[in-house]
């Protein structure tokens, strides 16, 4: 705005000073003055020329006064020209360094994304470490677990070698006392066969582990004199031979049975022959209710003729019997597999009633009184002639 503001005085000036020239001029022509002994037409001439000087060095001294502007443009354009060539260069000098920094920056930014990918790639590589470093520690808490269960099972099986180790000393003790205890034998003659039920007793339901080995110890106690008996010992000595690892696992059944009566049988662990201990297991079984008294049990129609054979019948039938009285959960004899018992004239009674009858007959069993699991099952049997 200031620039054209200065245009316009200058065109005003300009024009003013030509028209006070050309004035000047004129009266200076007519009144014919002479300066110099010049003709009045050359001092005109050089009237107006000194004018319009004056005129212009009035007029840009009182700008120069008036307009810093006027006075750079006048006598600072050199030191402007100056500065703006000193400006450029240290313009350019600063595009250059910026160029120079834009160069670096691209730089750092590239070693920056470098240093940024390795950094992601260490953050993976660490993350796979510690994946890794979890899956060791899982493996050594296996390890740990599994050294602990073999820790656990050498020291089992050393408790288990120092028992045997015990068993096989007691027995060696006990065939001493029981060579001493037999003075007159009859070699390889078999007193309990393989299987054989010693003793059979049902004992109760207690959670107190004292009392629970009380009760095994007292049965294998009453075994033991029962063996006596049966090989006509009078000395109290131990012939029974039970080793201590079955001892302990009959306690862990016998507790693992829960709030019920057990039935305990101790059978002969094989044959056993006079001179030698009696090797025996124990056996453990749930004892409950299979039949109430007179509770049904079994019947079946037969056709008979007089002169028939009535004891085979009737065995045939008790062997029905048997049958139905195991599948309904009776302990049988492991060497007889048999459940009950019958007198000889019970017996004998039926088969009598048997051989007087033709014809159609239903023979029916029914119990004779409450009967367990630990049996014995005892029967009272019917006949009855069908029509």
């Amino acid at each position: 705005m200031y620039g054209i503001v200065l245009v316009v005085i200058l065109i005003v000036m300009g024009g003013a000073i030509a028209y006070i020239g050309d004035k000047l001029g004129s009266k200076v022509g007519k009144r014919k003055l002479s300066i110099f002994g010049l003709r009045p037409k050359h001092t005109s001439i050089i009237v107006t020329i000194i004018t319009g000087i004056l005129i212009t060095s009035s007029t840009l001294a009182v700008l120069a006064m008036t307009s810093e502007n006027v006075r750079v443009a006048l006598f600072g354009m050199e030191a402007l020209n100056k500065q703006i060539q000193e400006t450029e260069f240290n313009l350019n000098t600063i595009q250059a360094e910026l160029d120079n920094a834009n160069q670096q920056r691209q730089k750092t930014v590239a070693e920056l994304e470098k240093v940024t990918a390795a950094y992601e790639k260490a953050n993976q590589d660490i993350a796979q470490s510690q994946e890794q470093i979890r899956a060791l520690e899982v493996t050594k808490n296996t390890l740990e677990q599994a050294k602990t269960a073999l820790d656990a099972k050498v020291a089992t099986l050393t408790e288990e070698q120092s028992v045997r180790e015990a068993d096989i000393e007691r027995l060696n003790i006990l065939t001493e006392k029981l060579n001493k205890g037999i003075l007159f034998v009859r070699e390889g003659q078999i007193i309990f066969r393989a299987g054989e039920v010693i003793t059979n007793v049902v004992v109760p339901y207690t959670d107190n582990e004292d009392k629970r080995m009380h009760m095994l110890s007292d049965i294998v106690y009453q075994a033991n004199k029962q063996i006596l008996e049966r090989l006509a010992i009078k000395e109290d000595i131990e012939v029974l031979w039970l080793s201590q690892a079955e001892f302990n696992e009959a306690m862990r059944q016998l507790s693992s049975l829960g709030q019920k009566e057990a039935v305990v049988r101790i059978i002969a662990a094989g044959n056993i022959v006079y001179g030698e201990p009696v090797r025996v297991q124990i056996k453990l079984y749930p004892n409950h209710r299979i039949y109430n008294q007179n509770d049904f049990v079994y019947s079946e129609v037969v056709s008979v003729e007089k002169g028939d054979n009535a004891e085979q019948v009737v065995l045939d039938f008790l062997a029905d019997v048997n049958e139905k009285a195991i599948a309904k959960g009776i302990l049988p004899d492991p060497i007889r597999r048999t459940v009950g018992s019958m007198t000889g004239s019970q017996f004998y009674d039926i088969v009598n009633n048997i051989e007087n009858l033709s014809g159609k007959i239903e023979i029916s069993a029914y119990a004779g009184d409450d009967v367990n699991a630990a049996g014995p099952l005892r029967l009272n049997i019917y006949v009855k002639t069908l029509n």
